[in-house]
């Protein structure tokens, strides 16, 4: 039996994507969709498994024993369902969660966790030993952020007429000459379905100040500046540069107000009826949102950062995302906010009015007035 264990995983984009958190952030536009999941487990001593499913698969589990060693890893993942263009920038969120069970003393052992080349070491869970006989456990969390674009293992290709793009989520576990592990390959269509349920709307630009650029479609390529009185479409793109700002209306009679040195995109669209949804991706600077709650039509409002989505449906906040640290602020006016942190090992948390908070991939901050 080898002296070192390892238990591992590696998720390598390597495709056109988007997922959970950003599956409600749907528009009328070319994009890429995620149209099946393609799982194959290794087994030590049984011929490989595959499985095909339809859609997203967002988790899988695995196991195997050998005569000193048995181990269970389950592993959860958050990517986009959907993405706008090879440009978009999305995150790659992991859980994983392990238990094995050791006979015999082994030295060693190694954890990780890999999101895209990034490894992750810092665990939650049994501190150790891993090494003496006995049961442990052990809880890794990591995030990537990235763009297909921007990502050399992002594998494309054609068929059939159509374009596709896949990502791939590896994990292994065990003693190192008996590895069980799986793939999972998340496989994208570029498409221009949406659905019929959807009527795609316009946004209301009211007030211009200073520096405020953009971008259609969000192709930078093409950025001009903003006027008041422009219909901002889906998934555009607004840039404003220092003492800048643009104050934005929304079909359900929404105020947003994009602050200075803000980096944004924003949506909407009818669905469900006469609801209307407004979606905003804020990369980085702040937006104060003052939601209608007493419109014919009524809304469902949410922000989104890197770190976590905030939303509402009739309320006054604020968000505001530093690229640089990664910490998303978010403060209540009025009413009621719900917060669902990107990374899946943290609960959503509401958020009242008058309080303030801090996320983080990593954590929450402490409610302050």
């Amino acid at each position: 039996m080898s002296q070192h264990t390892s238990f591992g995983i590696a998720l390598r984009p390597a495709l056109a994507v988007v997922g959970m958190l950003l599956a409600c952030f749907s528009l009328a536009q070319p994009h890429y969709k995620l149209v099946r999941t393609e799982v194959v487990t290794e087994i030590v001593g049984k011929q490989p498994a595959t499985e095909t499913v339809d859609g997203l698969k967002s988790s899988h589990t695995f196991e195997m024993a050998t005569s000193g060693f048995s181990a269970k890893g389950t592993v959860t993942v958050q990517i986009p369902t959907k993405i706008a263009s090879d440009q978009e920038s999305f995150s790659i969120a992991a859980r994983l969660s392990g238990s094995w069970s050791l006979k015999a003393t082994t030295t060693g052992i190694g954890l990780g966790l890999i999101v895209a080349g990034v490894q992750r070491a810092q665990a939650k869970g049994d501190p150790g030993p891993w090494l003496e006989p006995g049961s442990h456990a052990l809880v890794l969390d990591n995030r990537v952020e990235t763009s297909l674009g921007g990502n050399q293992v992002v594998r494309k290709w054609s068929e059939r007429g159509k374009r596709f793009c896949s990502l791939q989520v590896l994990g292994h576990i065990g003693v190192v000459q008996t590895l069980s592990g799986f793939r999972m390959t998340f496989v994208y269509e570029w498409t221009t379905d949406t659905p019929e349920s959807e009527k795609h709307l316009g946004i209301e630009v009211l007030e211009v100040k200073g520096d405020v650029e953009l971008s259609p479609r969000g192709n930078v390529a093409e950025m001009r500046p903003l006027k008041a009185g422009e219909i901002v479409k889906g998934w555009d793109g607004i840039a404003t540069g220092v003492d800048s700002s643009a104050k934005l209306k929304f079909p359900d009679g929404s105020i947003v107000v994009v602050g200075e040195l803000t980096d944004l995109k924003v949506a909407a669209f009818e669905s469900a009826g006469s609801l209307v949804a407004a979606r905003i991706w804020l990369r980085g600077g702040q937006v104060a949102a003052e939601v209608n709650r007493a419109s014919e039509r009524p809304s469902d409002f949410h922000v989104k950062t890197p770190a976590a989505v905030t939303g509402t449906r009739g309320t006054k906040f604020t968000v505001r995302h530093d690229k640089l640290t990664g910490l998303t602020t978010i403060r209540v006016t009025e009413g009621l906010v719900s917060i669902i942190p990107t990374n899946p090992s943290l609960q959503e948390q509401p958020l009242a009015a008058g309080r303030t908070i801090d996320v983080s991939f990593d954590r929450y901050g402490t409610i302050r007035n």
